[in-house]
C-alpha cells in the first residue's frame, strides 16, 4: 500500500466520524449535501443548455450525452485545455467506440469542497456546454480563470 493512500483513508475516516473538520467548518454531512445539490445543479445547467443526461444524478456523477457528431476525445482535451477536468465515457447501448464514447462525466467533489457557490457550479455547467458547441477557447479560459480565482484552494 502507498503511504499517500493510508493517510487519505485515515482522514476520510476522522472527517466521516466527526472528528475533524474540512477546512471551512463544514461536517462530512453537510459536505456530502453540498457535493450532490452541485453536481444536480451541475446537470441541470447542462439540460438547460440542450445537452442530453444520460439519468438524473444521486451521487458526486453525473453523465451527459453529447451530440452524435461530437468527438468526446477531442472535448475532453478541450476541456482540460482550458482547466476543467472530466472523462468521455460510455453510455447503455454505445454506437460509438470505447476510444470515443459517446458520453461525458463530470463531478463535483473536488470543487465543492473549495467551497464553489451554486453560481459558478451554474457558470461552469455553461462554460461546459459553451465548449460542446465550440465557443473560442480562449473566451473560456477567462471564464474558468474567474471561477477559479475565486475559490478557495486549502487542498
Amino acid at each position: 500500500p502507498h503511504f499517500n493512500k493510508i493517510a487519505a483513508i485515515g482522514q476520510a475516516c476522522l472527517e466521516i466520524l466527526g472528528e475533524d473538520v474540512y477546512p471551512d467548518g463544514r461536517d462530512f454531512k453537510t459536505y456530502s449535501k453540498d457535493v450532490i445539490r452541485q453536481t444536480k445543479l451541475l446537470e441541470t445547467t447542462i439540460a438547460n443548455a440542450g445537452l442530453k443526461i444520460m439519468s438524473p444524478t444521486q451521487t458526486h456523477l453525473m453523465l451527459c450525452v453529447l451530440p452524435q457528431e461530437s468527438d468526446s476525445l477531442q472535448v475532453q482535451k478541450q476541456l482540460d485545455d482550458i482547466g476543467i477536468v472530466c472523462n468521455r465515457n460510455s453510455v447503455p447501448f454505445e454506437t460509438k467506440s470505447m476510444w470515443k464514447p459517446s458520453g461525458l462525466r463530470l463531478g463535483t467533489a473536488a470543487i465543492t469542497s473549495r467551497g464553489t457557490t451554486d453560481e459558478q457550479i451554474v457558470e461552469l455547467g455553461n462554460i461546459i456546454a459553451d465548449c460542446v458547441n465550440g465557443k473560442d477557447p480562449e473566451a473560456l479560459k477567462t471564464r474558468v480563470k474567474a471561477i477559479v480565482d475565486n475559490i478557495n484552494w486549502w487542498y
